[in-house]
């Protein structure tokens, strides 16, 4: 689990301790992944993960809150409802693209945390859809995505 750019740079040590390092892990789970800032240029969780070649299975999480957008109306008091956000906007926000670049992966994980909102859901599954398409159309290669909370 990496849960800070201080467990980032550890994992990153590892890497270059050994020739053979890199085929080594397997999986990896960022838990804060849906924090990246959107000013910086690259995004360090997906520029090390592209670095473990024998990388299989990712977990990226996000908070409900990125995940969604508030729009006034709905049948609600305060007359706010929560939208999904666009697939391709986070595939563009959070350097996704990145993740192409792991040729042996396998699984994403698209993990949610806060308070459950079904539009979060809905952006999970349609960034799901759109990264198995882009992972077929480019790499053709095969990933599983699914969610969890």
């Amino acid at each position: 689990m990496v849960a800070s750019i201080h467990d980032n740079t550890l994992l990153q040590a590892f890497l270059k301790s050994g020739p053979h390092c890199v085929q080594l892990v397997r999986r990896l789970e960022f838990d804060y992944f849906g924090w990246f800032k959107e000013e910086n240029k690259k995004n360090a969780d997906l520029e090390l993960a592209a670095e473990y070649t024998g990388l299989r299975s990712i977990e990226l999480t996000f908070h409900s809150e990125v995940l969604t957008y508030w729009a006034l109306f709905g049948d609600y008091d305060d007359g706010l409802t929560a939208m999904p956000l666009e697939a391709e906007s986070l595939f563009e926000r959070f350097r996704l693209k990145r993740l192409l670049d792991c040729a042996m992966l396998k699984s994403i994980t698209i993990g949610h945390a806060g308070r459950r909102k079904d539009a979060a859901y809905e952006t999970g599954e349609n960034l799901g859809k759109l990264l198995v398409t882009k992972f077929a159309d480019t790499k053709r290669q095969k990933v599983m995505v699914q969610q969890c909370r």
